[in-house]
């Protein structure tokens, strides 16, 4: 089984690649792109171990925050 600093150093590496393609692909601010981010049902889905979500390529994790970013509705389950 993998601890729970593994896991956290999984969820922190994606997250910072996945805020790296959001200011990229949108041209925008670290603020602007952090805001995106901290407000998606994605980041939430991300920080909960049980969904495994952490064990995704950073990005399979940023498609998934594009498409519920484009569609403006948060997905139900990733």
């Amino acid at each position: 089984m993998i601890d729970n600093d593994k896991i956290q150093y999984l969820i922190d590496s994606n997250l910072e690649q996945v805020v790296s393609m959001q200011m990229s692909e949108s041209k925008s601010s670290l603020e602007d792109a952090l805001n995106v981010v901290y407000n998606s049902k994605w980041f939430q889905t991300l920080n909960n171990p049980d969904t495994g979500l952490y064990f995704q390529s950073a990005l399979y994790n940023y498609e998934l925050l594009k498409e519920e970013f484009n569609s403006n509705i948060p997905l139900h389950q990733y």
